[in-house]
């Protein structure tokens, strides 16, 4: 008798829930290897409809308030002999606020410091005060490459320069404790020698699991602990046959990262998911409960939700795009990208994440 798919995947459900509290108990003690033989996959049946909006390039979404998306987005730029659409240069990315009520967009306007020749808004998150945080990438005057982070406030419709890192210190994504006392920053390795570092707000840093092999991707969850990383502590020797090495360089660089989390102090470290190829964008869910990232898993790139709690992970997103999620951790909004006649079309997009219970 073939068994129906709803009561398989409640089948499969039960099994995780059940290996999850075994897991819960152990974990304490001596922690635990969860189940990663299944995954649900419900990626296909959510609806996705596009949200109205502008024409042009969406690279990243912050959900800052229940009303309010900013988006970091480029107007749709044309090539001026030919008149059709063109990718645009990362100094023409602008931030935008999104109005969910009228769906009216707006540009927050980022002034260029006068040191910079060039420069452009890079990573965004939303910060515990309920403020966006972003980093500027400034090519200096001199010649250098130097970071700065931001917050801007709704309220005042104004940016303040929160930190100043050091030159040619490629600063990636960050996340703040939810006092705001300090944050924790990814240094760009090229996803080889990736490093995280401590940093209080007065700019002194501290370099964070420097055992480790790599590490990127810091979450810090709302909740105070855990913090949740993507790392390895142990890579593949690179070849030192020079007719090899770029081969070498590419099996580091494809080669599947381990989620894990640990407390604020970098106690209590460890796995709770393997091998996960091109894994970042880790964002714990408001309540803490559950961590969305995104990267290929068993050979399926998508957006990913683990409930730790019952060692369930489920696949929401068929693609590896940009995400984060609604203040309530019902919704996500997503950087949907199309082909279009051979072109990317990105546009964002809202869905429901689905709650698993016993029934799902």
């Amino acid at each position: 008798m073939a068994v129906k798919p709803q009561l398989m995947l409640t089948m499969q459900y039960t099994r995780q829930v059940l290996y999850g509290v075994a897991c819960l108990i152990s974990w304490l003690l001596a922690g635990c290897e969860l189940d990663r033989s299944s995954f649900l996959d419900v990626s296909y049946s959510i609806q996705s409809p596009p949200l109205p909006s502008p024409k042009g390039d969406y690279d990243q979404a912050v959900w800052l308030n229940d009303h309010e998306i900013i988006f970091l987005y480029a107007p749709l730029q044309t090539d001026g002999q030919s008149g059709k659409a063109r990718s645009p240069h990362r100094w023409e990315y602008q931030l935008m606020l999104y109005s969910l009520g009228d769906q009216k967009p707006n540009p927050i306007s980022v002034s260029k410091p006068v040191e910079c020749f060039s420069g452009w808004v890079s990573a965004l998150a939303r910060l515990p005060s309920g403020t966006l945080g972003n980093s500027y990438w400034c090519n200096t005057l001199s010649g250098r490459t130097q970071f700065t982070l931001h917050a801007w406030d709704p309220a005042f419709t104004s940016t303040r320069l929160l930190l100043r890192y050091p030159e040619q210190f490629w600063a990636r994504a960050f996340t703040f404790a939810p006092d705001m006392s300090q944050l924790i920053q990814h240094k760009d390795g090229a996803a080889v020698d990736d490093k995280l570092y401590r940093v209080g707000l007065d700019g002194r840093m501290e370099q964070m699991l420097a055992s480790y092999k790599r590490a990127r991707a810091p979450d810090w969850s709302p909740r105070g602990n855990p913090i949740a990383l993507v790392a390895n502590n142990t890579l593949p020797e690179p070849r030192s046959n020079p007719f090899t090495a770029l081969t070498g360089i590419g099996d580091l660089l494809f080669y599947p990262w381990d989620l894990y989390v640990m407390d604020a102090d970098e106690s209590n470290v460890h796995i709770v998911w393997h091998e996960i190829v091109d894994a970042n964008l880790l964002r714990w869910s408001p309540q803490g409960d559950r961590l969305a990232f995104r990267g290929k898993y068993k050979g399926l790139n998508g957006i990913w939700v683990l409930t730790l709690s019952s060692a369930q992970l489920t696949r929401v997103w068929p693609g590896y795009n940009s995400f984060d999620w609604s203040p309530d951790g019902t919704r996500m909004v997503i950087i949907q990208r199309t082909n279009d006649g051979g072109s990317e079309v990105t546009q964002p997009t809202i869905i429901q994440v689905p709650t698993l219970s016993g029934g799902q």
